[in-house]
């Protein structure tokens, strides 16, 4: 009789530990192995758009004048062409900017392979795009033209305002395509 109740209390052991090893199994397969949340994947996403524009914008070069960032180079953009500046092999901040802003997007979208637009236009809201002849700069990833035709839940975007003089505002708008 005591023989037979310690086998049960064995087999009882034995499940209870067959139990918990399955309980571990699915809280490996199910917690540790799971793939990112697509809440988690989508805030990577956007940033990498954001964080793109907010390097650009803030980077700063010498070759205009001291200390001047990308931003200075699109707000002087927008001024008539004889009060802009002039930057390095007599190069006007236009022409400095767009050199400038493709040479970024080669060394980092472009190298990592990403489709991409990046403007720099008047947005238009009610249309949601760039007003028609307001954009100073217009790249898109030369080898895969940019975003066309791809599917829209796959975009990363993020537009930035900037103030310009008189209250008005020009818009940095970056695509990235997956």
């Amino acid at each position: 009789m005591k023989l037979r109740k310690a086998q049960l209390e064995i087999l009882g052991l034995v499940i209870i530990v067959m139990l918990i090893l399955l309980g571990i199994v699915f809280a490996i397969k199910y917690v540790v192995l799971a793939p990112p949340s697509s809440l988690r994947q989508d805030f990577l996403k956007t940033q990498l758009a954001a964080n793109m524009i907010s390097s650009m914008l803030s980077t700063t070069t010498n070759e205009c004048y001291s200390d001047t960032d990308i931003t200075d180079l699109i707000i002087d953009c927008y001024k008539i062409p004889s009060n802009r500046m002039i930057c390095e092999n007599n190069k006007q901040s236009c022409e400095y900017l767009s050199d400038t802003i493709e040479h970024m997007l080669d060394a980092t979208l472009k190298k990592w392979n990403k489709n991409y637009e990046f403007l720099i236009c008047d947005w238009d809201d009610d249309n949601e795009m760039c007003m028609t002849g307001t954009k100073i700069v217009d790249f898109k990833n030369p080898l895969n033209k940019g975003c066309q035709g791809d599917d829209v839940t796959n975009l990363e975007q993020k537009q930035v305002p900037l103030p310009i003089e008189g209250g008005e505002e020009r818009f940095v708008l970056m695509t990235i395509c997956n």
